[in-house]
């Protein structure tokens, strides 16, 4: 759904970790991904945080 860098969230809350930040509709568990869906905690050796944003409308 969209890319960004910015800082990473646990468990809600913001840490002080800058990251590729990848915003996706609904988080699933990688079983039910196919391989091509999958993003890698790592991105050449940039930290990726994946965060759930919902459905994004415009206006």
């Amino acid at each position: 759904m969209g890319v960004g860098v910015g800082l990473r969230t646990r468990a809600g809350e913001l840490t002080d970790e800058m990251v590729l930040v990848v915003m996706v509709t609904r988080k699933v568990p990688r079983a039910q991904l196919a391989p091509e869906d999958f993003v890698p905690p790592e991105i050449e050796g940039v930290p990726v945080d994946i965060q759930e944003v919902g459905h994004v409308r415009a206006g």
